[in-house]
């Protein structure tokens, strides 16, 4: 039997092999089996509400570009919209390399194009958000944000979260949730993945009676730095897109990070690579007034 159908068949029993772990190809499935435990299509509505904010204005101004524009208006078009956004975020980078670039017009067309679409781009909605989530974040945009209270139910290993939601009969949401953190030798291993319930209220606390590796937890929200990405992801993006917010943290000593980088995968590994879309995040508080002084630990 082809291997995908058969992984798909083992997961309709409903029950959970005891030794089977997820690992290599069967992660590519993971948001797509989750889909087909909740029970549902693809959501009626296959977008999802759409960012404002700062991102959309240079969205606006890009697409006020056309092909006869000019290098300096090209150019001047860039300038504001990098002054737009947060300068650590990708788009920032790449549209203030257009402003004072001296490649061609043709070229700064193309690159103004990438940012355009980037920021244009709608992830494909596979299942609803959690009740009161924000909205994505646009490709090669940092920005803040705050989720609010929620409930989710963690394991390690995707088998265990799989038998739960199939067991209680829980709808399957977007995103899922994958925490990461260093080893000794500096390397990113995920330490654990979690799928969110529809509401904070949904679902019992603590230990699945069924199988003490899932734990539902309740939290009281928490404020993000998150970074959007379209593709697909990898521990190599992670690590980058980690690498940018920490630059960003730095440029912004109000916030300090509390916890490990966070993955919110959105879309099923079915999906074309050229829809996949994903965030990578840390979650951060206010810091004291002690460590936002120059010096401060």
């Amino acid at each position: 039997m082809h291997p995908v159908r058969n992984f798909i068949r083992i997961l309709r029993t409903r029950s959970a092999p005891p030794l089977v772990e997820l690992k290599g190809s069967a992660m590519r499935y993971l948001l797509l089996i989750a889909l087909l435990a909740a029970g549902k299509a693809a959501a009626a509505d296959p977008a999802f509400e759409r960012p404002a904010g700062p991102a959309m204005e240079v969205l606006a101004l890009l697409q006020k570009v056309t092909p006869t524009s000019s290098r300096d208006e090209l150019q001047q078009t860039a300038a504001k919209g990098a002054a737009i956004l947060t300068p650590q975020s990708p788009a920032a980078v790449t549209l203030t390399e257009v402003a004072t670039s001296d490649q061609s017009v043709d070229e700064l067309q193309a690159k103004l194009g990438q940012v355009r679409d980037d920021l244009a781009f709608e992830p494909l909605r596979e299942a609803e958000l959690p009740a009161n989530f924000p909205t994505y974040t646009p490709p090669g945009v940092i920005e803040l944000k705050i989720y609010p209270k929620n409930r989710r139910a963690v394991a390690k290993e995707f088998f265990p979260l799989f038998a739960h939601i199939t067991r209680n009969k829980i709808a399957m949401t977007a995103p899922v949730r994958m925490e990461f953190d260093r080893n000794d030798a500096g390397e990113l291993q995920q330490e654990s993945m979690a799928f969110y319930y529809g509401d904070a209220d949904s679902g019992e606390l603590g230990p699945d009676d069924n199988d003490s590796d899932v734990n539902t937890i309740a939290d009281d929200g928490q404020s993000v730095v998150a970074l959007g990405q379209r593709g697909r992801w990898n521990r190599k993006k992670v690590a980058h897109g980690e690498q940018l917010l920490r630059q960003w943290l730095k440029a912004n000593p109000k916030y300090e990070a509390v916890e490990g980088v966070v993955l919110m995968g959105y879309n099923s590994p079915m999906t074309p690579t050229a829809r996949q879309f994903f965030e990578i995040q840390l979650p951060v508080i206010e810091a004291s007034a002690e460590k936002r002084q120059p010096g401060g630990n």
